[in-house]
C-alpha cells in the first residue's frame, strides 16, 4: 500500500517537487511555498494529502508546521528521485528546486531566522537522531 501511495505522490508534479526538497531534510511550509512559488493553501493541501497517505510526517512548533519524508518511505523515494533528478524530463526543475532549498537553509543559518533549528542541516549523526525523534 505504501508503494502505491508514493507513486500517487510522484504522479503529480507539485507533490513530486515537494518530495524532492523534503527528501534532503525537513522544511517549514513557508519554505516549501517559497521554493515552489505556490500559495499557502495549495502547499498545505498537497502536504496534507501526502500526510494522509503516510508518505510525509509533520510537526507543529510554535507557528511553524514542519514536514519531512516519513522514515518508512525514505528508501523508495530516494531510489526513485535518484533517477528522476538525473535522467527525466523534470530533472532540471528538480535540481533547481534543490538549489533553492540549499539557499534557504544557508539563509536560515546565517541570519538566525527563528525557524525551528531542525530545518538546518544537522551537524552530526547524534543531532540527526535527536531532530528526527522529535517528529
Amino acid at each position: 500500500m505504501l508503494t502505491e501511495a508514493i507513486y500517487k505522490c510522484f504522479s503529480d508534479r507539485q507533490r513530486l517537487r515537494m518530495l524532492n526538497v523534503l527528501a534532503d531534510g525537513p522544511l517549514c511550509v513557508c519554505h516549501v511555498m517559497d521554493i515552489l512559488k505556490c500559495p499557502q493553501v495549495q502547499a498545505s493541501k498537497q502536504l496534507g494529502y501526502m500526510k494522509r497517505l503516510q508518505v510525509v510526517q509533520s510537526r507543529q512548533q510554535a507557528q511553524w508546521r514542519v514536514y519531512r519524508v516519513a522514515p518508512i518511505a525514505e528508501s523508495l523515494i530516494r531510489v526513485n528521485l535518484e533517477h528522476l533528478r538525473s535522467d527525466s524530463p523534470v530533472a532540471c526543475e528538480l535540481q533547481q528546486d534543490l538549489c533553492k532549498r540549499k539557499a534557504i537553509v544557508e539563509r536560515i543559518a546565517q541570519t538566525g531566522d527563528p525557524c525551528p533549528r531542525f530545518v538546518l542541516q544537522p551537524a552530526n549523526e547524534a543531532e540527526i537522531d535527536e531532530s528526527l525523534s522529535q517528529f
